[in-house]
C-alpha cells in the first residue's frame, strides 16, 4: 500500500511544482478551460436571453462554480499528465482537450434539462457523446494516451451520465428505481476500484465489450428520451413500459460484468502474491 500512496504523493508534488514554477501546462489548462466555459455560456445566452434572464443567471452561477472546482481539481492532477512510459507531458494535447470540454459541459447540460430546454440539452448531450468517442480515437491514433486521460475520461462519463439521468428523474422522465440501479453501478465501480487498488495494485482500465455496448445503448436511450420530449411527443405511455426495464437491464448487466472483472483481478492478484 505504501507504494501506491507514494505514487499519489509524487503526482501531487509534481502538480504543486508545476504550479509554483508557472510551467506552461497548468497555464494551458486554465486558458483552454476558461475559453470553453466562456464559449458555452455565450452560446447559451443566445437561446436564453433576453426572455429567460433568471434561468440564465442560474446557469452562469452554477456553471462558473463548477468550472472553478474542476479547475482546482485539474491543477492538482497535473502529475497525471504522463505518457504511457511515465514521462511527464509538457503540453496539453488534443485528446485531453476533448476530455476537458466534456467536463465543462456537464453542469450546463444538467441545468438545461432542469429548465426544460430539451432542444439545447439534446445538442449539448450529443456534443458530450461525440467528444467521448473522438478523444479515444485521437489518443490512439496520435499516441496521446496519458494517465490523466485513463482516469479522467471515465470520470467525465460518470459525471455526465449520472447528471443526465438524475435530471431526467427530477423531471419525471425516468423512474427513481432506474436511477437507483445506476447509482449502484457507479458506487460498486468506485468502491471496487478502490479496494482492488489497495489489495491488488494499480489497475489498467480497459473498455470491455459489455461496457462499450452499454455505453452506446445508454447514450441512445438518453438521446431518445430528450429528443422525443423536445419534440413534444407523449412517449411515456407508448414506450415507457419497454424503455424503463431495458434501461434497468443494461445498467444491471454492467454491475454483473464489474463483479466478474473484480473477482478475476482478485484471483490474479492472489496468484501473483503466492508465486
Amino acid at each position: 500500500m505504501a507504494g501506491y500512496s507514494d505514487f499519489a504523493k509524487d503526482c501531487l508534488n509534481e502538480s504543486l511544482r508545476n504550479l509554483k514554477t508557472s510551467q506552461t501546462l497548468g497555464v494551458a489548462i486554465v486558458r483552454f478551460f476558461v475559453c470553453c466555459h466562456v464559449v458555452v455560456l455565450g452560446a447559451l445566452a443566445f437561446f436564453y436571453l433576453p426572455r429567460d434572464l433568471r434561468p440564465y443567471v442560474d446557469v452562469v452561477a452554477f456553471a462558473s462554480i463548477g468550472a472553478l472546482v474542476l479547475l482546482v481539481f485539474f491543477l492538482l492532477s497535473l502529475g497525471l499528465f504522463r505518457d504511457a512510459d511515465g514521462v511527464p507531458e509538457g503540453r496539453l494535447r488534443s485528446a485531453n482537450k476533448l476530455t476537458l470540454i466534456r467536463f465543462g459541459l456537464v453542469v450546463p447540460l444538467i441545468l438545461t434539462i432542469l429548465h426544460e430546454r430539451f432542444g439545447l440539452a439534446l445538442a449539448l448531450y450529443v456534443v458530450c457523446c461525440a467528444t467521448d468517442v473522438v478523444d479515444g480515437v485521437v489518443a490512439r491514433r496520435n499516441r496521446e494516451q496519458t494517465q490523466f486521460g485513463v482516469i479522467m475520461d471515465p470520470l467525465a462519463d460518470i459525471l455526465s451520465t449520472a447528471g443526465v439521468f438524475a435530471a431526467l428523474c427530477v423531471k419525471d422522465l425516468v423512474p427513481p428505481w432506474v436511477l437507483v440501479i445506476l447509482a449502484i453501478r457507479y458506487a460498486s465501480l468506485m468502491v471496487g476500484s478502490a479496494v482492488l487498488f489497495f489489495a491488488v495494485g494499480p489497475i489498467k482500465f480497459k473498455a470491455t465489450p459489455t461496457g462499450k455496448i452499454v455505453g452506446v445503448l445508454q447514450a441512445a436511450v438518453a438521446i431518445l428520451i430528450i429528443g422525443l420530449t423536445a419534440a413534444g411527443v407523449d412517449w411515456q405511455k407508448d414506450i415507457g413500459s419497454i424503455l424503463y426495464p431495458f434501461l434497468g437491464m443494461i445498467f444491471g448487466s454492467v454491475i454483473i460484468s464489474q463483479l466478474v472483472i473484480g473477482i478475476r483481478h482478485v484471483k490474479e492478484g492472489a496468484a501473483n502474491a503466492g508465486s
